[in-house]
């Protein structure tokens, strides 16, 4: 009975220890920068710039999203009502001063579907302390230059680097990070986020070789790269077969 009643007790945890346990993120990566999942120029330059399927697709979504309206409502006496004076609703209508509605869901909606995720930096929200008052503003980063810092069971904060290689630290409060959940984050969710394109990148780099293949063809005015030569004299018996062995390895099925 008494190991019985042991074993019961280590399967009964503290409640501290099932709060903790969950939360502790990855010892080798704390204090270190979350790199991003992917190479995030390469879906830029060749998915989105270069492939006609993978633009339309990421275009439709961002030009269509933002003709939802937004709406902020507060509780009044237990009913649901639209705030248009809301601060946060004025904030969204205008991010920032080069930055209109539209364009500021557009933009969100394409980071996420290119990168998986999308990086705010908050002006004026509060922070750190000192700072002056100001109005409200949303900027954006690119989702490749900012870096999650995590700490043993929460982030530090994030880091911002720069074209020229500078970096600027930011604090939790300071950066809203969007993300699509990735079921494999090793930081229970505080990591990066999982890009749509991951799941068609493959299929997305056999278009856009395929279309290269065809382009180069017809520019070759449909005639095939290289040419096959023989140091004897072929009867055209021989050149015959040649020809019907060529076309077995390389012409594919075709009915």
């Amino acid at each position: 009975m008494g190991a019985i009643r042991d074993f019961v007790r280590n399967l009964i945890r503290g409640k501290d220890e099932i709060k903790r346990l969950p939360f502790t993120l990855p010892i080798w990566q704390r204090k270190q920068e979350i790199l991003p999942l992917i190479n995030y120029r390469t879906y830029a330059s060749e998915g989105y710039s270069q492939n006609s399927v993978v633009y339309s697709c990421i275009r439709k979504i961002a030009t269509t999203a933002p003709a939802a309206r937004l709406v902020i409502q507060k509780n009044v006496s237990g009913e649901l009502q639209a705030d248009l004076k809301s601060g946060l609703f004025q904030t969204l209508q205008r991010p920032n001063p080069f930055t209109s509605s539209f364009i500021f869901q557009e933009t969100i909606h394409t980071f996420l579907n290119l990168a998986g995720e999308c990086f705010l930096i908050k002006v004026g929200f509060g922070g750190r302390l000192g700072r002056p008052p100001k109005p409200r503003e949303l900027y954006f980063a690119r989702p490749d230059r900012m870096f999650p810092v995590p700490g043993e069971r929460a982030l530090l904060g994030f880091v911002y680097t720069g074209e020229d290689g500078s970096k600027t630290p930011f604090l939790p409060d300071e950066v809203i990070h969007l993300k699509y959940p990735n079921p494999l984050d090793p930081f229970e969710g505080l990591g990066r986020g999982l890009a749509p394109m991951s799941a068609c990148a493959f299929e997305t780099d056999i278009d856009n070789q395929c279309t290269l293949f065809l382009k180069d063809f017809f520019s070759n005015a449909a005639v095939p790269f290289g040419l096959l030569k023989s140091k004897n004299v072929l009867a055209d018996d021989e050149i015959k077969r040649i020809r019907a062995r060529l076309k077995d390895q390389y012409a594919g099925n075709r009915k």
